[in-house]
């Protein structure tokens, strides 16, 4: 059921597409009127399911939705994804390229691909004052209460966690064969490479998040048998911390 956007909760979930480009004037009204029927059609069999959405500076499309029984799948999300792309198709626009930074400067937004945006605090074209549009949907917070959720799951002498990285999507999934134990999570992130799956200590994951003291950490992988790093996305001055994780062997 669509409902007023600042009537839901604050643990509704929430979704940010930014557009490579401002909307056209004449496209304006066409989209918020896909957008408003797709929301309201979305899941609308499902009950105490409220959806919300909106259209910001011409260039960000937001879709919050919350469920009492956290009834989003992994359909619901493939329908909304494919939503998404039609829209990029039809308009000709990426909504979905999250390695990109929108920013203000004066009264209009930028986008810029991330090398560029790093030339450009370089130069001091963008001073810490400047605000910067987070397009992120998922924190070290959310990431870390994952890792513990799906750590339940797993077996207690390895603590192995599964990440199967496909895109902007991170799957979690853990089994404990002994016990006939299974879960996963997936959640939204941002990566920039290959298709990877590689395997970690859930614990030692966790350990490091708490380590870390911001909001929003990066983790750095290469291949399934080399190590991770992990970094927090801002640190004091001087410090310098820096995280190594050994990845762990697979289960067929």
């Amino acid at each position: 059921m669509i409902t007023e956007f600042n009537l839901l909760s604050e643990e509704a979930k929430i979704w940010i597409y930014p557009s490579s480009r401002k909307f056209y004037a004449n496209e304006i009204d066409e989209i918020e009127l896909k957008i408003k029927n797709f929301v309201n059609s979305w899941k609308k069999e499902a009950i105490n399911f409220k959806c919300s959405y909106q259209f910001l500076y011409n260039r960000f499309i937001i879709i919050a939705a919350e469920d009492e029984n956290f009834s989003v799948t992994n359909l619901d999300m493939d329908s909304q994804v494919e939503f998404i792309i039609d829209l990029q198709n039809n308009y000709k626009v990426s909504l979905l390229d999250r390695m990109n930074v929108c920013f203000k400067q004066g009264e209009y937004v930028q986008y810029k691909e991330l090398k560029d945006f790093k030339k450009l605090v370089k130069n001091r074209a963008v001073t810490a004052k400047t605000i910067i549009f987070d397009n992120l949907i998922t924190n070290k917070h959310d990431f870390q209460n994952a890792l513990r959720r799906i750590n339940v799951f797993s077996n207690k002498s390895t603590n192995q966690v599964a990440l199967h990285i496909n895109g902007s999507e991170l799957q979690m999934t853990a089994q404990d064969v002994d016990f006939s134990n299974e879960g996963n999570e997936r959640m939204s992130c941002q990566y920039n490479g290959e298709d990877l799956q590689i395997a970690f200590n859930a614990k030692f994951l966790i350990e490091m998040l708490n380590a870390a003291d911001t909001n929003d950490v990066r983790l750095e992988l290469s291949t399934p048998t080399k190590a991770g790093l992990v970094k927090p996305t801002e640190q004091a001055e001087g410090e310098d911390l820096l995280m190594l994780v050994m990845p762990l062997m697979l289960n067929n």
